[in-house]
């Protein structure tokens, strides 16, 4: 089961994260906030790629799948846009096939799980060191990444990195599998998770949101009823979005 939530920040007039999901597919994108129309390019991953992936049925592991999936969404985009910043967004992908949950991630943000026999979800933060995220659009010319390669001390880093579920990735890039009878629940986030506070301007510790984003019951509009439960009550303690917040979970309908 599926289910996805997405909110704008409280001081923006114009969300740049978006969410999609099919009956076993979640596309999450989160655009530059410094690449003008980057908006549409969030769209543009989400609308699209949700039936380029379902028909593929898999997920992008390497480079040349990242940069053959943008070539598709920059052929298949109806902006006449010859300069490409537009496509500057973070994109998570989750899909179901089989036995199995692939996952894979271009950008930054937030993959989370939970298996069966743990007590406790495992919280995995991407991010590059200089704040500069490796977007897909830089495969699209050989110059935009080796741009974006000369940035120093710009690694990708995760936080909170467990082995137990079987991930392959390189400085760039990341992809991983688990059986899904091994887990409770998996969820994809854009780092907006990371960027709550309240009306004195006080960051929010994250296991509070944490908390919240975790404690749902897997029936129905499952994420939709505990997210509006959760902004209801941050509302009335005068906690707010700082950034555009965008997630989507996926939970094994068989966990008892």
């Amino acid at each position: 089961m599926i289910d996805i939530y997405q909110k704008t920040a409280k001081n923006k007039c114009k969300c740049e994260d978006y969410v999609i999901c099919n009956y076993n597919t979640i596309v999450l994108s989160d655009g530059c906030s410094s690449s003008i129309d980057s908006h549409l390019g969030a769209m543009l991953y989400c609308e699209l790629g949700i039936d380029y992936f379902d028909n593929r049925g898999s997920v992008p592991i390497t480079r040349n799948d990242w940069e053959n999936f943008v070539t598709y969404i920059k052929a298949k985009s109806p902006f006449n846009k010859k300069d490409s910043s537009y496509l500057d967004s973070s994109c998570l992908v989750l899909f179901e096939e089989c036995q199995f949950i692939k996952i894979s991630l271009c950008g930054d943000g937030l993959i989370f799980y939970k298996k069966k026999k743990c007590q406790d979800p495992v919280f995995m933060k991407f991010e590059f060191n200089s704040n500069y995220p490796l977007y897909p659009s830089y495969f699209l010319s050989d110059n935009s990444f080796k741009r974006w390669k000369r940035i120093e001390d710009n690694d990708l880093t995760i936080s909170n990195y467990k082995k137990d579920f079987c991930f392959s990735h390189d400085s760039e890039l990341f992809s991983g599998i688990m059986n899904k009878d091994e887990l409770e629940y998996m969820g994809i986030a854009s780092d907006g998770v990371f960027d709550f506070k309240n009306n004195k301007g006080e960051i929010i510790n994250n296991d509070i949101i944490f908390d919240h984003i975790t404690s749902f019951k897997g029936k129905g509009s499952f994420l939709k009823r505990k997210m509006n439960h959760m902004f209801k009550v941050f509302g009335k303690e005068n906690i707010y979005p700082n950034d555009d917040f965008s997630i989507g979970v996926w939970v094994n309908e068989n966990t008892k």
